[in-house]
């Protein structure tokens, strides 16, 4: 004797022999080996048909299995009070196989089981589906265990042509035929409107099966006749460094497989000329000291929006040199030199439309710092320990100059610096003055870019 078919699943195995009958083996905690015993079995034992059935075909799951009989009937056994995986109902495990009926006057023509679930291919061209379902293993919808059999919710029209089976898995599969259907449009192409040179991308989408080819095609005259434009067979068409020429162009998609044909509507393509840039802020001069800050701003309009580059004139304007990474609307030079005084700046604003727009030039003007002049001395105190005692100093200077008080323990002879006081007048209150600070002097460094200037020196006499 020898094998015709094999399946096993939930610890068991099964095959149906060359002389028709149908053998099981292995684990029988739940009746899986259908034999009407209980017991384990290490070689093979007749499951239990009915006298004179044959078996057709054999699918096994997790502890149950199904068989199609001779006589066109469909037996399971084995577990079932778990959630009906016999698909007769819900009860006790079957020991011998029982009939299973998917629907009045359906007979199985193919037969799959998962995990906790079982699947048939009816007479009628329907699967069905039994037991397990919390995860949606039943197909219809639903997510519930159910008995007897249920539809499986198929695509419309489609025809399932074979069951399969993913050992140890919860789900189902099968493979279908599907009716072949025309070509629809889901999704138009949308009008676009785009600056000359620029890109422009049309899409659009159709259902249908098989998938549809596509052709794009364009009309040139409003949409009264179209033709194919070359290459344009993916769903998305793009048209790069588009010109004024095309502006008005429709373009249309046609989605073609062998049972028919569906254009789209027709999009738009608008292209605008680009427009050359014209200056809206225009620079000005600056004046600052050396060493200061001078800033530099300008501004153009333009379609597509202009690019800038600042120059720089140091010829009174004769010739004018880019400047390195100067490519914002503003300029800045966070340290200016008496080198840059009378230097010109102006921006070039480009967008690649003709002519570039240049702004008039700006003048930098770097004055020399003027170096401090004192003022105002401080003068000698003398007070009672514990008095408040204020030294105060001025001066002049361009820029306004900075002031470092200093103090002398020594007679003048050596000065250290304060830098806590750096304000024009320096105070103390007792504590801060005692006896010991008597004689010290004081004076006031003013400091800018021109140079410094010291106050005479005021001495501090504590009584």
């Amino acid at each position: 004797m020898t094998p015709k078919s094999i399946a096993g699943g939930g610890g068991a195995g099964y095959a149906i022999g060359s002389d028709g009958n149908l053998y099981s083996w292995g684990l029988n905690s739940d009746d899986q080996l259908g034999d009407g015993a209980t017991a384990n079995s290490t070689t093979p034992v007749l499951v239990a048909l009915p006298s004179g059935v044959t078996a057709k075909s054999v699918t096994g799951g997790g502890g149950f299995a199904h068989a199609i009989g001779s006589d066109g009937n469909l037996y399971g056994w084995g577990l079932n009070e778990t959630a009906g995986q016999l698909g007769d109902s819900f009860g006790p495990n079957v020991e011998t196989p029982i009939v299973i009926t998917l629907a009045s006057g359906v007979t199985p023509k193919a037969i799959s089981d998962n995990l906790h679930t079982g699947y048939a291919i009816g007479s009628d061209g329907k699967i069905y589906a039994w037991g397990y379902g919390l995860a949606g293993e039943l197909g219809d919808g639903s997510s519930g265990n159910f008995s007897p059999p249920v539809v499986v919710s198929l695509p419309a029209g489609s025809t399932p042509e074979s069951l399969g089976q993913e050992p140890g898995s919860a789900g189902g599969y099968a493979i279908v035929k599907v009716p072949d259907t025309a070509p629809a449009v889901t999704a138009p192409p949308v009008s676009q409107a785009v600056l000359a040179t620029d890109s422009a991308t049309f899409s659009a989408v159709a259902s249908g099966f098989p998938t549809p080819t596509v052709q794009w095609q364009v009309s040139t005259d409003n949409g009264i006749t179209f033709a194919p434009v070359s290459g344009a067979t993916q769903t998305t068409l793009t048209i790069a460094d588009t010109t004024t020429a095309e502006s008005g162009n429709d373009y249309e998609a046609v989605f073609t497989n062998s049972s028919g044909s569906a254009t789209s509507a027709a999009a738009v393509l608008t292209v605008n000329p680009d427009i050359a840039p014209s200056i809206t802020t225009q620079p000005l001069g600056q004046t600052v000291y050396a060493g200061a800050a001078a800033v530099f701003s300008a501004a153009a309009t333009g379609a597509p929006a202009p690019t800038v580059q600042w120059q720089v004139s140091t010829d009174d304007g004769v010739t004018f040199s880019p400047i390195s990474g100067a490519t914002s609307d503003t300029l800045d030079i966070p340290v200016t030199t008496l080198a840059e005084n009378g230097n010109q700046y102006e921006a070039v604003f480009t967008n690649g439309t003709s002519p570039d727009a240049t702004t008039s030039a700006a003048t930098l003007t770097v004055l020399p710092d003027v170096a401090p002049v004192i003022t105002l001395d401080p003068l000698s105190q003398t007070i009672h320990q514990g008095d408040p005692v204020t030294f105060t100093a001025a001066a002049t200077g361009t820029p306004t100059p900075t002031v470092e008080w200093q103090v002398s323990l020594d007679g003048g002879s050596t000065w250290i610096d304060v830098p806590a006081l750096a304000s024009p007048s320096i105070s103390g209150t007792p504590p801060g003055y005692l006896n010991y600070m008597n004689g010290w002097e004081f004076r006031a460094v003013f400091t800018n870019g021109g140079g410094s200037a010291t106050t005479n020196a005021a001495t501090l006499t504590v009584t």
